[in-house]
């Protein structure tokens, strides 16, 4: 059994170029009040822009990491749809196409130092990296990779398995909402 870490730092929303960064919320209840009002966010969001910031922040409040983004293949072509959460999210980016192609024959995966980081995702030891750690989550429908949810933390990723089951059925939640 993992030990439940905190450490979701009040923060300010940051304006960049390209993917949407949002403030995360504090903690404020137990993993299952978290799914329940994540559920009821995304069901009245109109869109999909709208409903994976709600997503992403109730895995962030959750799981207690710096950062939460996820990459999801544009069905028309072109640049992936985006969006992050997290003091870490900007920074995250520069590993999104390490994490694409990470995901596209695991289904998860918890990479919990540096050097296993720059091992799995083939990134020059000489690159300095962004994380600690990080936890990724393929989005898949009917076999198909639609994304990835990822998350990353300054520190090891240390979950209970009561985190672990809310993170996978948001992570599955988001899965289906691509999908459709």
């Amino acid at each position: 059994d993992g030990v439940a870490v905190h450490r979701v730092p009040g923060q300010q929303s940051r304006t960049v170029d390209g993917p949407l960064v949002y403030p995360a919320a504090p903690l404020s209840a137990g993993p299952g009040f978290t799914v329940v009002q994540v559920s009821g966010d995304v069901a009245n969001a109109s869109n999909l822009g709208k409903a994976v910031p709600h997503i992403l922040q109730g895995i962030l409040r959750v799981s207690g990491v710096e950062g939460v983004r996820t990459i999801i293949f544009n069905p028309r072509g072109g640049a992936p749809l985006i969006h992050g959460t997290g003091r870490l999210a900007t920074e995250m980016a520069t590993l999104d196409r390490q994490m694409l192609l990470l995901m596209r024959h695991e289904e998860e995966a918890v990479l919990n130092s540096a050097e296993i980081i720059q091992q799995q995702l083939q990134v020059s030891a000489d690159t300095a990296l962004p994380v600690e750690a990080v936890m990724t989550f393929a989005l898949k429908a009917a076999g198909r990779l639609l994304g990835v949810i990822w998350l990353a933390s300054e520190s090891p990723i240390i979950l209970s398995p009561e985190q672990q089951a809310v993170i996978r059925s948001l992570v599955n939640q988001a899965a289906v909402l691509i999908a459709n």
